[in-house]
């Protein structure tokens, strides 16, 4: 079966961003957004957006653009894992970890086996709970507490 030009477009921005060829990636997903204007199919041409903003955020540093584009995708698709995938990477890029935990949740409510998901949950690592647990976690004292009794490596002294 021969694939669209947009599909191919896509096919090898993702094989850009694999490699970390990030301005590259960014452009092929942007020639598939284009080549995919004048047909119906919406659901490729917001998995596309939806790559697009991530690549935005990634190549570029154009965080909040980024952001907006990836919301709009999951507001359209909000069934997608691969969708909320890339919404929870740009937070992540912004630091905003409880926001990309909340996302990545959501779409592992769709699909408890989606790999990618996963993944992103692993590298994000999991939050010792607050020193003192009746306090907000960004309240001073938690914070001062929770770096008291974080052990410290010894410095090696050569």
């Amino acid at each position: 079966m021969k694939l669209a030009p947009s599909e191919r477009s896509f096919s090898r921005g993702l094989d850009a961003l694999a490699e970390g060829k990030k301005l590259e990636a960014l452009a092929f997903f942007e020639a598939s957004i284009k080549l995919e204007e004048s047909t119906p199919n919406v659901a490729r041409r917001v998995r596309y957006t939806s790559y697009y903003g991530y690549c935005l955020a990634l190549a570029l540093g154009r965080t909040r653009d980024g952001l907006s584009i990836c919301r709009r995708a999951a507001a359209s698709e909000f069934f997608s894992p691969e969708i909320l995938l890339n919404l929870a990477r740009v937070h992540l890029l912004m630091s905003q970890r409880r926001e990309a935990w909340d996302v990545l949740m959501k779409g592992l409510s769709l699909d408890p086996d989606h790999e990618g998901l996963r993944g992103e949950l692993r590298r994000m690592g999991i939050r010792r709970r607050p020193a003192i647990p009746f306090l907000e976690r960004r309240h001073p004292l938690n914070k001062v507490a929770g770096r008291m009794s974080t052990k410290r490596k010894p410095v090696s002294r050569k």
